[in-house]
């Protein structure tokens, strides 16, 4: 072998030489880390961040979303085909009791034996005829049963008269906005149409779908609440609750009653309402996100004598955040929420931080 092969043979036995050595030193190195690092949180505990279980009033509050419309509703109905001669209100409009919205056409030959115009000359008629009966009964010139004859005769006209009126004057019976307008003057309008709907703006009412677990929960008379986007809330209640689904839908119809100062909702509103369906005042609270699940049974790490002991718990309500716990957890005990995957029960922890006032704090 030449001297240039041997050199060469040397150089490369050489680098791998130090390649094993630089391999094992990171090895080593490598080694050592991993056991410093087991050697820090045996000395000192697996860091966690914990929250401290405190007792408190806990609402468990149930949303669903429905469409608001007015509690006292009516709509003013043609109880003929006729002609629209003139429309009184507008779409949106604020009215008062009694309120003239509506007037069709009184002269209509299809209705002469309902004519307004005819069954108020009746009337007047009846009225005169009742007064000259009034007078020739105080002077004794007609009997009893004539004057009682007069007054049952003015009544029925006046009871027809009134009628007629109200079949081609439509009045709304109640205060509140027209939601809904379809008389146009000049156009016909059909016998039984709906030709405007006003509805009272005091109190409203919004439906909701339950599902049959919601149906469990929800009870008439709980209380409710809507929160508008400036933070105003409404107040109301569970009003009425069926015994049976819809059969088209297989949900249940609910309907729910709010006061509505200063008519913020109105007619046709998308709203987000919220039920009360639970109260617990004197159980120890933790926070939902720590709870563990483990062959069918609920846990919690709770730091005992910077130990983690795997605690198992009975859970009562659960809101958003906060679970109570009917058995398992006492006040004060400090419940682990960050740090879990690393626990195992009796391991030594070292509680990094605590969450208590992010968890009990508003929200």
């Amino acid at each position: 072998m030449s001297r240039g092969a041997k050199s060469i043979l040397w150089i490369v036995i050489l680098a791998v030489v130090v390649l094993v050595f630089v391999w094992q030193g990171r090895q080593r190195l490598r080694k050592d880390e991993v056991l410093s690092i087991e050697a820090v949180q045996e000395a000192e505990g697996i860091p966690v961040d914990v929250v401290t279980a405190r007792t408190r009033v806990l609402e468990n509050w149930r949303r669903f979303t429905g469409e608001a419309e007015g509690l006292e509703q009516v709509d003013l109905v043609s109880d003929f085909r006729t002609k629209v001669v003139e429309v009184h209100g507008e779409l949106g409009e604020d009215v008062g009791e009694d309120a003239l919205i509506v007037s069709l056409d009184p002269s209509d030959p299809a209705r002469i034996m309902m004519n307004r115009d005819s069954a108020r000359a009746q009337y007047e008629n009846a009225r005169a005829d009742s007064a000259r009966i009034e007078a020739l009964f105080a002077e004794g010139a007609v009997s009893q049963q004539q004057l009682e004859q007069t007054r049952t005769m003015t009544t029925a006209a006046r009871v027809a008269w009134e009628g007629a009126s109200k079949a081609v004057d439509l009045r709304t019976p109640i205060a509140g906005l027209i939601t809904s307008l379809s008389a146009e003057v000049d156009r016909y309008v059909e016998s039984g149409a709906v030709v405007a709907t006003i509805a009272s703006l005091d109190r409203m009412r919004v439906r909701v779908a339950l599902s049959d677990r919601e149906r469990g929960e929800v009870r008439e008379g709980q209380p409710a609440r809507i929160r508008l986007s400036d933070g105003t809330e409404l107040g109301g209640k569970v009003f009425r609750l069926p015994l049976s689904a819809n059969s088209e839908t297989r949900l249940y119809d609910a309907e729910l009653v709010f006061e509505n100062p200063g008519h913020r909702l109105r007619p046709g509103m998308l709203v987000t309402v919220e039920v009360l369906v639970a109260t617990d005042s004197d159980l120890p609270l933790m926070p939902a996100s720590a709870l563990i699940r483990r062959d069918g049974k609920l846990y919690c790490y709770v730091v005992e004598n910077d130990r983690a002991v795997l605690r198992e718990i009975t859970p009562g309500i659960q809101d958003e955040r906060l679970l109570a716990v009917a058995s398992g957890l006492a006040e004060n005990e400090k419940v682990v929420v960050a740090g879990r995957s690393k626990l195992v029960d009796g391991v030594k922890v070292s509680i990094k931080s605590e969450l208590s006032d992010s968890y009990f704090g508003e929200h």
